[in-house]
């Protein structure tokens, strides 16, 4: 994988983070249902996670009785391509309110996991692309000395 498209990958991921984290607190504060948290977040924030959370949330206010759930895997499907996160990122994150129907606390504790699960993928990645960096600035040097001696 190129090192642009692990950055796109790292901005992407740390976009979930943030709103994992936002939710939660929202969750634990507001006690809303999830339709209305997601849109309060996406009132202020933009990216793609938020282009497919607002799809998620218009659709589910217009059909009404649909689970919120089912709404987000279609959502997300439609904005999948768009994505540059590995195919078990994008199925994990698609699988991410499969607990919508359960309990404030359980849904707590599961975004709790997603949120740790999700930082750490953070600080793997971030260790792949700082080792990606020093791969490629030993490659530039070398292939400056090649060209120096073949040129001298």
């Amino acid at each position: 994988m190129m090192k642009q498209e692990l950055y796109l990958r790292l901005g992407e991921l740390e976009e979930f983070a943030r709103f994992l984290n936002r939710l939660k607190g929202e969750m634990e504060y507001h006690r809303l249902p999830l339709a209305e948290l997601c849109e309060r977040i996406c009132e202020k924030e933009r990216g793609i996670l938020y282009q497919i959370l607002l799809d998620t949330v218009r659709s589910v206010r217009e059909s009404g009785s649909v689970a919120f759930y089912d709404v987000w895997k279609q959502s997300f499907g439609k904005y999948e391509a768009k994505l540059h996160l590995t195919g078990e990122e994008k199925t994990w994150m698609k699988d991410l309110f499969s607990y919508s129907h359960a309990s404030l606390e359980a849904q707590l504790n599961e975004m709790e996991y997603y949120y740790e699960f999700t930082n750490k993928r953070i600080s793997e990645l971030r260790t792949e692309v700082q080792g990606k960096g020093k791969v490629y600035i030993t490659f530039g040097v070398m292939s400056g000395i090649m060209l120096l001696i073949l040129f001298s």
